[in-house]
């Protein structure tokens, strides 16, 4: 996850999304279902959109 952070830190850093994706992944720790979907997402972020729901 630190190397996620790091990345989405470096893509967005001037839409401070760095912040947003801190806050999720301390989320993902609590929810094991969002903690998969966002496996999910860094495994396959070309057919990942917000919304999908499976």
């Amino acid at each position: 996850m630190a190397e996620l952070l790091r990345a989405v830190a470096e893509r967005h850093a001037n839409r401070d999304l760095a912040a947003v994706a801190l806050m999720v992944w301390s989320e993902a720790l609590r929810s094991p279902t969002l903690a998969e979907r966002l496996r999910a997402a860094v495994l396959r972020p070309q057919t990942f959109q917000v919304g999908e729901t499976g």
